[in-house]
Protein backbone atom coordinates (compact mmCIF):
# COMPACT_ATOMS: atom_id res chain seq x y z
CA UNK A 1 0.00 0.00 0.00
CA UNK A 2 0.85 3.89 -0.11
CA UNK A 3 2.47 3.19 3.51
CA UNK A 4 5.14 1.17 1.99
CA UNK A 5 6.00 3.62 -0.31
CA UNK A 6 9.16 5.60 0.44
CA UNK A 7 10.54 8.48 -1.83
CA UNK A 8 14.20 9.33 -2.44
CA UNK A 9 13.01 12.79 -0.80
CA UNK A 10 12.16 11.08 2.93
CA UNK A 11 15.37 9.00 2.22
CA UNK A 12 17.55 12.41 1.93
CA UNK A 13 15.83 13.37 5.36
CA UNK A 14 16.35 10.47 6.93
CA UNK A 15 20.07 10.95 6.35
CA UNK A 16 19.86 14.06 7.10
CA UNK A 17 18.70 13.24 10.81
CA UNK A 18 20.75 10.48 11.19
CA UNK A 19 24.50 11.51 9.95
CA UNK A 20 24.91 14.36 12.89
CA UNK A 21 24.07 11.79 15.48
CA UNK A 22 26.27 9.84 17.33
CA UNK A 23 25.89 5.84 17.37
CA UNK A 24 24.98 6.00 20.56
CA UNK A 25 22.51 8.70 20.14
CA UNK A 26 21.05 6.59 17.01
CA UNK A 27 20.47 3.62 19.01
CA UNK A 28 18.86 5.48 21.91
CA UNK A 29 17.15 8.03 19.76
CA UNK A 30 15.91 5.43 16.82
CA UNK A 31 15.73 2.36 18.80
CA UNK A 32 18.59 0.80 15.94
CA UNK A 33 20.59 -2.25 17.13
CA UNK A 34 24.16 -1.11 18.36
CA UNK A 35 26.33 -3.78 15.64
CA UNK A 36 23.89 -1.68 12.98
CA UNK A 37 23.70 1.70 14.14
CA UNK A 38 27.08 2.59 12.42
CA UNK A 39 25.93 1.91 9.07
CA UNK A 40 22.76 3.54 8.84
CA UNK A 41 23.94 6.94 7.35
CA UNK A 42 26.32 4.45 4.64
CA UNK A 43 22.99 2.50 3.86
CA UNK A 44 20.73 5.37 3.23
CA UNK A 45 23.70 7.02 1.10
CA UNK A 46 23.61 3.92 -1.02
CA UNK A 47 19.95 3.13 -1.32
CA UNK A 48 19.59 7.16 -2.64
CA UNK A 49 22.67 7.24 -5.04
CA UNK A 50 20.87 3.36 -6.03
CA UNK A 51 17.45 5.41 -6.23
CA UNK A 52 19.49 7.81 -8.41
CA UNK A 53 21.13 5.83 -10.76
CA UNK A 54 17.57 4.04 -11.59
CA UNK A 55 15.99 7.08 -11.97
CA UNK A 56 13.06 6.33 -9.14
CA UNK A 57 11.85 8.53 -6.98
CA UNK A 58 10.41 6.01 -4.69
CA UNK A 59 10.89 2.54 -3.39
CA UNK A 60 8.28 -0.38 -1.88
CA UNK A 61 9.23 -1.07 1.38
CA UNK A 62 8.38 -4.69 2.82
CA UNK A 63 9.40 -3.95 6.39
CA UNK A 64 10.81 -7.34 6.25
CA UNK A 65 14.60 -8.64 5.26
CA UNK A 66 15.87 -11.74 4.32
CA UNK A 67 17.01 -12.47 7.70
CA UNK A 68 13.09 -12.46 8.63
CA UNK A 69 12.04 -14.68 5.55
CA UNK A 70 14.53 -17.11 6.47
CA UNK A 71 13.46 -17.33 10.59
CA UNK A 72 9.65 -17.67 9.13
CA UNK A 73 10.67 -20.69 7.00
Amino acid sequence: GAENVITVSQMREMLSAVSPLTVEERVLKYEISAGRADIVPAAFVAIIELMDYLGRDALVHTFHNIRYGLILS
